[in-house]
């Protein structure tokens, strides 16, 4: 091994959509969200693996993502959740994809598009004011609304990882109250987390995005990546050298220090220099120095052995944990992963 691997655990993702689909409602389907290369993880090879696990409607949020999965999966629903690219709107009949509708002037570009998209989804701008239709803007142009051939009403919980928070009924009674316009359309309010609520935010649709990927912990979801990576030198430190840049770490006794070629390139944050840890097996070996572009320092000194690698994550610790520890969430660690890993997948027998 002479480079850093992401790998990613198959089977650990199956699991997690097999999850998800028990603590479903029968007729509610399960759909995944693959914008921003699959959280990092690789769209070719998670989506054709997707194509393996009776997956029917994907979640993009660009037109360009939306064509990628188009070529890979030819059968399925793809979705662009950024709203309908008007300018662009033949390549949305070409490769048969479905914008979702964001605003009053969609509505209207999309009723003008010459062979534009043969259907289309709607956002509800239920409480979060990023994207999506109000329910004002709704009534007052309803007949307008009507003209679209809808498949699909959306909406996006801004607080479902609060289980507790008011702002989750709020949303869902403003989404049911706008969706009594079209009673016979299908409706979509929960992502990964809205999903982990109750059946009561499920309706036809969910949108699995970070927990089909093992980024919340805990809820029987599995964690899905490791990051391997090579010890590429070592160093005999004596009490009182120093490390890194700026020498932020002096040794307090003498020391048995691992270099590796991975650091904030590859997504791995600064702000884990000195606080941070990686592992062999089980066993913690704490950051030390400053964690630079390419390379960052690990303390081994309690390895009764010198290993060839180690990793970034544990049975104890997850990307979820990692997340915490630099005041971030486990979206930002996937999608910030470097293209210079060796991306590996894996099926468990």
């Amino acid at each position: 091994m002479f480079s850093p691997e992401l790998q990613v655990q198959l089977s650990s993702i199956e699991a997690n959509l097999k999850y998800f689909r028990s603590i479903s409602n029968e007729e509610t389907e399960v759909g995944v969200v693959v914008k921003c290369d699959a959280y990092g993880l690789g769209l070719k090879k998670i989506v054709k693996f997707f194509t393996t696990q009776n997956i029917k409607t994907y979640f993009t949020a660009t037109l360009e993502e939306a064509i990628k999965v188009r070529k890979i999966d030819k059968s399925a629903k793809v979705y662009t959740l950024n709203g309908f690219y008007f300018q662009r709107a033949q390549k949305y009949h070409k490769y048969n994809i479905f914008p979702v509708i964001n605003s009053l002037l969609e509505v209207k570009k999309f009723l003008e598009a010459d062979l534009g998209p043969s259907s289309v989804a709607l956002q509800i701008n239920s409480g979060m004011n990023r994207l999506g239709v109000t329910r004002k803007i709704l009534r007052e142009n309803i007949n307008l609304f009507k003209k679209i051939p809808l498949n699909l009403i959306i909406s996006h919980l801004s607080s479902a990882d609060e289980p507790n928070s008011e702002s989750n009924i709020e949303q869902k009674r403003e989404f049911l109250k706008c969706c009594e316009h079209f009673p016979k359309i299908r409706k979509s309010l929960a992502a990964s987390h809205g999903a982990l609520l109750n059946r009561d935010f499920h309706f036809d649709l969910i949108r699995v995005g970070i927990g089909a990927y093992g980024g919340i912990k805990g809820a029987n979801l599995r964690p899905v990546l490791q990051i391997k990576s090579p010890i590429i030198n070592t160093y005999r430190l004596k009490k009182g050298m120093g490390i890194g840049y700026n020498l932020t770490f002096k040794a307090k006794k003498a020391m048995k220090i691992a270099t590796i070629p991975t650091g904030y390139g590859d997504g791995i944050s600064r702000l884990l220099s000195n606080r941070g840890f990686l592992f062999f097996r089980n066993v913690k070996c704490p950051i030390v120095g400053r964690i630079s572009m390419d390379l960052l320092t690990v303390d081994i000194s309690d390895l009764k052995t010198e290993p060839t690698y180690l990793n970034f994550f544990s049975d104890q610790y997850d990307v979820s944990d990692m997340a915490k520890q630099t005041d971030t969430i486990s979206h930002e660690i996937f999608v910030k992963l470097g293209s210079r890993y060796k991306r590996k997948y894996f099926i468990e027998q």
